[in-house]
Order: structure tokens, then sequence, then C-alpha cells
């Protein structure tokens, strides 16, 4: 399972994100979760229209990130904001997930961050989320409007600003809502269980991001690009290919990391794998070409199915719970891969994201 922090339209003003990853999905046979942030649909004049938990209206000079939509070259905001719709019916008629990742990203524990919320303070954030989607046209005076051809009540999963929160006081409010599952904890657990020690007592599938071997290394991350980027100091270089042999070695280092954790539950447990990413290009697009070239080797794979959070969700709350149980304690068969990875070799056609000059069609 993939889930997208963020999903905005661009990334540093030329990189059509959304457009990239769902060309990725047709081609590797996949379906991914697009974890959308509220304030992606409203323009940078109208951002006042999301009044954040403890903070009131928001502002673009809101500490970390509380921002309007992300435009590509020759888009205005509003036009940005059409585009973003449109990209997301695109996603959803496709077969892909939209969830939440909230609103603002304020992390941590300083005023307004999401690691301070109350109960009521998560309710809130649901409600001006829902409002954002719901509104967008309305908002942002979208003539004709974009129909998504999905609401806030088809929001069955989240994953929180820098996986932060108070979990007991968040879950309750997911759950009344209708979610199904959250992304956010990271307990240590291969297979999913409703509720966890974070948690407490809980029907929310928690799905959680992994600690996995960098390769080649005696070190772990999380499965998640930024985790990556951070490890080796170089969340930044945002732009194209820079022929950069650091970038080449930490993007084949990503790639050969996911190798190893997929072919450890392929071969072995056969427990779900999570990786997380988002709509960025650090390291001139290193960790983007990694995910790009493991999706395209790893999905069309024998007995692999690359879904959705909530098309897991389905099924994990489907199978019988003693069911479930046999398979965390492995009591079947190891399956071996008849097509092993090929460690230190980049995936020949692994598709790449191109910065364009000017707005590109929606597919």
């Amino acid at each position: 399972m993939v889930g997208f922090d963020g999903s905005g339209v661009s990334v540093d003003g030329h990189y059509p994100m959304f457009q990239f990853w769902r060309d990725v999905s047709r081609s590797a046979d996949a379906r991914f979760t697009f974890f959308l942030s509220g304030p992606y649909l409203l323009t940078h004049q109208n951002i006042g229209l999301y009044n954040a938990p403890q903070l009131g209206p928001a502002k673009q000079s809101m500490p970390m990130e509380v921002s309007g939509v992300l435009s590509l070259p020759g888009q205005s905001q509003q036009d940005a904001v059409r585009y973003e719709m449109e990209q997301l019916r695109a996603a959803h008629a496709e077969g892909n997930e939209i969830g939440t990742h909230f609103n603002g990203h304020i992390c941590g524990k300083q005023r307004g961050g999401d690691a301070t919320f109350t109960a009521a303070d998560w309710e809130q954030e649901i409600t001006e989320f829902n409002k954002m989607l719901d509104r967008a046209n309305q908002n942002n005076d979208l003539q004709p409007p974009v129909d998504p051809g999905f609401s806030s009540a088809d929001i069955r999963g989240s994953r929180t600003p820098c996986l932060d929160g108070d979990f007991r006081a968040l879950y309750p409010v997911l759950a009344r809502h209708g979610y199904t599952y959250d992304t956010s904890p990271t307990p240590e657990t291969t297979w999913p269980h409703q509720g966890s020690p974070d948690t407490g007592p809980s029907n929310l599938w928690v799905f959680p991001l992994a600690f996995i071997n960098v390769h080649g290394t005696h070190s772990s991350a999380l499965s998640m690009d930024y985790n990556f980027c951070v490890r080796n100091g170089s969340c930044n270089g945002i732009g194209g290919a820079s022929g950069d042999p650091l970038d080449q070695l930490h993007s084949q280092q990503n790639l050969d990391s996911y190798r190893a954790y997929f072919e450890s539950h392929y071969t072995g447990d056969r427990a779900p794998v999570f990786l997380g990413e988002h709509f960025e290009m650090w390291q001139h697009g290193a960790y983007t070409d990694a995910l790009a070239a493991f999706l395209t080797e790893t999905c069309t794979k024998p007995e692999v199915k690359c879904v959705t959070f909530a098309e897991l969700a389905t099924w994990l709350s489907a199978t019988p719970a003693a069911q479930r149980a046999e398979w965390e304690r492995t009591q079947f068969p190891h399956y071996v891969d008849p097509s092993p990875p090929r460690y230190g070799r980049p995936v020949p056609g692994a598709p790449e994201p191109h910065a364009v000059d000017s707005v590109p069609p929606v597919r």
C-alpha cells in the first residue's frame, strides 16, 4: 500500500506530481491512496476560510505550512484549484482513493500544533477539511463547477501531519465520522490490528509505516521518502535529475531498501507492505524515482496486489479473526520469488517525472 501525503497539484511550480503518479498507477496496475491537505483547495487569497484549531483564520505565514493551492506555470490560483479538482476526479475515477491529511501542517507541541489537539480540535479539523472539499467550487467561484465524483462522506482514512497527535483523542472522532482506518501511529508490528497501545481499544485499523533496514547499512528508517532524505541530510535539491553520483547512490539505496522490505514479507509472513511518499522532488527526485521503479518492478509480480488502504481495511474486516491469527503465526508454506530483485541495479524503463513549461492536460 502506498499513501501520498499532501497530494497537491505540483512541486517547485514545475512538476505535475498528481499526473505523474496517476500515470505510474496505470502502468504498474496499482491503486494508491492520496491523502489530501484541505487548504490545497483554496487560493492564497481565501486561505482565511480555513479556521485552524487554536489559531483561528489561517494565514500563509503560519508556522511550517498552511498553504493554499500549488500552481503550475501559466496557472492562476483559481485555475490551479480547478486543476486540482480535476486531478482528484480523475484519480478517483481510476480506482484510487482520496483520504485526508487534514489541513494545517503545524507539527509538534507549539500552539496550533497537531500534537496538542484535543478531541474537540480534531473534530474542528475534520469539519474544516470537509467544508474545503465539499465547497471547493463555491469557495473559489469555479464556473462551470467541477464534480469530483466523491464527497467528504466517502473519506475512510487519514494520516496526520508529521504522524503527530494524541491518538486516544483522535480515534473516537474518526470513528464518529465513519472512518475505517488511520496510518499515523508507528507501533512495532507487521500485521495490522484494530487499535494499538497508542490508540487504545478501537474498531479502526492501524496501518503503520515500517522501520526498515537501510540497504547496505546497520541502520533503519521509516518507510517514507522524507525519513530517508533526513537520514541522508538531503531534503533539498528540488528539481530534475542532477547527474550527481550521490543522488544516484541514495536513489538506488532507497530502491534496494524497499525491495528488501517487500521480499521479507513476500517470501515470509505475507503481511501488507506500507510505504509513504510526498509530492516532492527531494534530492533531485532521487526518492520519487526509487518508488516509481519499485512499483514498476513489484506490483505486477505473481500473488501481489497494490491496492488502496480502504480496500485493505475492507478485506481485513471481511476476513475471520481466526484466519488472520493463523496468518500472523505464518502457518502456511513460504513463497519463493521466481524473479527476485537485482539489488544495486535500477529498473529499466521506470518512469520519471518531467517538468512542464505550461499546464498539462488532464487525462
